[in-house]
């Protein structure tokens, strides 16, 4: 389900734009902005953008998204995550909220500039191509080398795993999948996997999980999809 809205304030000679924009569970969309810039926005994703004569600022509330701003000198974009927050003038980059507070910012085209916490301490980094930066309000960023093009694979309905835990991987997939995934044993966490998934095939991700690993699926009176030890 879509969610949109839209204001228009005018304050003396300056107009501003407050837009809301949601994508459900399952859903992805692209919206394009006032001033030419999109957002490619993915499952489960809640942004509300502000636009002003001298500032374009979004503020991300939970999800993730592709950001493929038009350059404007004069008005750097923003985009607000919690106290993480990204600035830019012109550029391509994916930024992610998780749950528990984190940030993802992985950049595609130009650079970035981050910045978290509260205004007498400020923790920053700057980002070129191929850099990755996590971090929260809490946390100093983490920044590495990244391929971007897979952790912005679920725009063309991909998931890419290279070499990552099963809890990791469980978590990610349960993002897309109508029954999510249930590890009914710890050992599991710490299998490790690699693998392309299509997001809309859940049969085709548990046939691989079979093949790659010491695992059994079993379908659960629930209807929850279970994966446990094989015996």
């Amino acid at each position: 389900m879509l969610g949109a809205g839209g204001a228009y304030l005018a304050q003396q000679d300056t107009v501003s734009h407050a837009l809301s924009y949601a994508t459900a569970f399952g859903e992805q969309r692209t919206v394009s902005l006032p001033d030419g810039s999109e957002v490619h926005m993915n499952v489960s994703t809640e942004l509300v953008l502000h636009y002003q004569a001298h500032r374009r600022q979004l503020t991300l509330l939970k999800g993730e998204a592709t950001f493929a701003v038009r350059t404007d000198k004069n008005r750097p974009f923003i985009v607000d995550a919690g106290q993480v927050q990204v600035e830019v003038t012109g550029t391509v980059f994916n930024v992610r909220r998780h749950a528990q507070g984190n940030v993802d910012v992985a950049v595609t085209e130009g650079s970035v500039n981050v910045s978290s916490g509260p205004w007498w301490n400020r923790k920053q980094a700057s980002l070129t191509p191929g850099m990755l930066a996590q971090g929260s309000e809490e946390q100093a960023w983490s920044v590495q080398q990244t391929d971007v093009a897979a952790r912005t694979a679920w725009r063309q309905g991909k998931v890419v795993f290279r070499d990552q835990t099963l809890d990791e991987v469980v978590q990610e997939m349960n993002r897309y999948l109508p029954e999510p995934i249930e590890l009914m044993d710890e050992k599991l966490k710490r299998l490790r996997m690699a693998g392309v998934f299509n997001i809309e095939d859940a049969q085709g991700f548990l046939l691989a999980l079979q093949e790659q690993l010491p695992v059994t699926v079993v379908s659960r009176s629930d209807g929850r999809v279970g994966v446990d030890v094989e015996r």
